[in-house]
């Protein structure tokens, strides 16, 4: 008996080669024209790709359109034809017939999310034929975390195909599942078609996965005025860290994953004063007994805090800072992330706060590439990398009418995957695959060359950055 899963692998191959995709594409939306595979591929179509997989039931085809199957030719078919519908409406199923375990990899636990959401609605379209123009739109708990994660990160920011199949985006941005979370069947099926291709392309790689605390200060303190998250602003909060998590994993292609762990401050946080009226969260005073065993056992790559600054003069929007310390008898050196929203903050639209993203998650990505700069280029020598500062000197500008994944969105992408064209050399820089194989916790350990395991709590703690912090930890 035929292997099944690799025979659909291999009609999959076959059916998005050729030219089949553009084919397919370049087709009309109302489903009136077909196009027919080229006649090497119809023969083993018709051979055995169609008996045993399409007739036989294994791959949902003209079954998903007409049940029971009477006319058959629904689907790729008995006759190998297809229109814009049909063709990705078989490439669903086919690579959810083959893609079944989304846990090995945990990087694409949000692919698998966004499918779950989506593929309760395709019930509606099913034994509706192919002509049919219906649309629907996604409910009200949908369509908020569609707007809050899915949309910028899958569709807006082009990394996921949608609206680009079906015509024109950047004048009807509605096309695909879309801004408006609205869609014809053919637009929810070519969703979930190109959903399962991008997790089946990174699904077996073995990556690495960085673990960042992320600390949400509800009270901070400067020149006697506290800032205080509401309700609301915890809820944005661990949207925007989210949605920082997926963007890594999926602009990396897939060579990382980023694993969040919350610690939620409720006491009130004195700011750290870097002069000149410039603040930011103390790390010193954030570091408690029980965190410092954290910090001893390297169980963290990183670190980011967020919080509000209402009526706080700062500078900046954001801050890297790099600590390097002994910490009982171990060596430790990291970097804690600062980000911060602040009103009316000058000069930065596309950072304002909007009704859908009150607090981006651009100002973490942005720090997070300093944290790479520092980790890969400063202390392993790996190569040269990017200056997220920079980005006029590699000729990206701030793209703020395509917020919300505006700003130097574009540039960020291509520094996580080598694709910053150095303008001194022509070479291309960034992160390489073989850099992302290491991690903070890793640099270390190496540095430490399996020092004994005592007890932090009952050691001195030294933490140095720019600035000399000591605190004495007593048993």
């Amino acid at each position: 008996m035929a292997d099944l899963r690799q025979l659909t692998m291999d009609c999959i191959k076959m059916l998005e080669g050729s030219g089949y995709y553009d084919r397919a594409k370049a087709l009309p939306n109302n489903n009136t024209k077909v196009e027919l595979l080229n006649s090497n591929d119809l023969s083993v179509w018709k051979s055995t790709y169609y008996p045993q997989l399409s007739r036989a039931g294994v791959i949902k085809d003209g079954a998903y359109f007409q049940s029971p199957v009477i006319d058959i030719n629904y689907g790729i078919g008995a006759d190998g034809a297809f229109t814009k519908y049909e063709y990705v409406q078989f490439l669903w199923q086919a690579y959810k017939y083959v893609l079944t375990d989304f846990s090995a990899n945990p990087g694409i636990t949000y692919i698998k999310e966004c499918i779950d959401m989506l593929e309760k609605y395709t019930g509606s379209f099913q034994n509706k034929g192919t002509e049919t123009q219906k649309v629907l739109g996604l409910n009200a708990v949908d369509l908020t975390r569609w707007n809050y994660e899915f949309y910028p990160l899958f569709s807006k920011s082009g990394l996921i195909p949608d609206g680009q199949f079906f015509g024109d985006v950047n004048k009807t941005p509605n096309y695909g599942i879309g801004q408006d979370g609205a869609f014809a069947g053919e637009e929810l099926c070519h969703f979930l078609y190109q959903l399962y291709k991008f997790a089946s392309s990174v699904i077996d790689r073995n990556i690495p996965v960085w673990k960042v605390l992320f600390f949400l200060c509800k009270n901070v303190t400067a020149n006697s005025v506290t800032s205080r998250l509401t309700d609301e602003d915890v809820t944005d909060m661990q949207n925007a860290i989210k949605r920082f998590s997926n963007f890594i994993f999926a602009f990396s292609g897939g060579n990382v994953a980023i694993k969040i762990e919350q610690k939620t401050i409720e006491r009130s946080l004195p700011l750290y004063d870097l002069g000149g009226n410039n603040y930011c969260v103390s790390f010193e005073e954030m570091t408690q007994e029980e965190f410092l065993q954290d910090l001893y056992n390297n169980t963290y790559d990183t670190f980011i805090a967020y919080a509000r600054y209402n009526k706080i003069q700062t500078k900046w929007l954001g801050l890297t800072m790099p600590i390097m310390g002994i910490i009982g008898d171990k060596k430790r050196e990291f970097c804690f992330m600062d980000a911060r929203a602040i009103e009316n903050f000058p000069n930065v639209d596309y950072l304002k706060p909007s009704i859908k993203y009150p607090f981006p998650e651009e100002v973490a990505v942005h720090e997070f590439c300093h944290v790479l700069q520092w980790l890969f280029e400063e202390n392993l020598k790996l190569g040269k990398l990017v200056n997220p500062d920079e980005a006029d000197k590699y000729g990206y500008k701030n793209q703020t009418p395509n917020a919300p994944i505006g700003g130097f969105y574009s540039f960020y992408a291509d520094i996580l995957a080598k694709k910053v064209k150095d303008p001194s050399t022509g070479a291309f820089i960034g992160v390489s695959p073989e850099m992302w194989r290491h991690t903070v916790r890793e640099y270390n350990d190496s540095i430490n060359n399996g020092a004994g395991a005592r007890s932090a709590k009952s050691l001195d703690l030294e933490i140095k950055d720019f600035r000399v912090i000591i605190r004495k930890v007593k048993e």
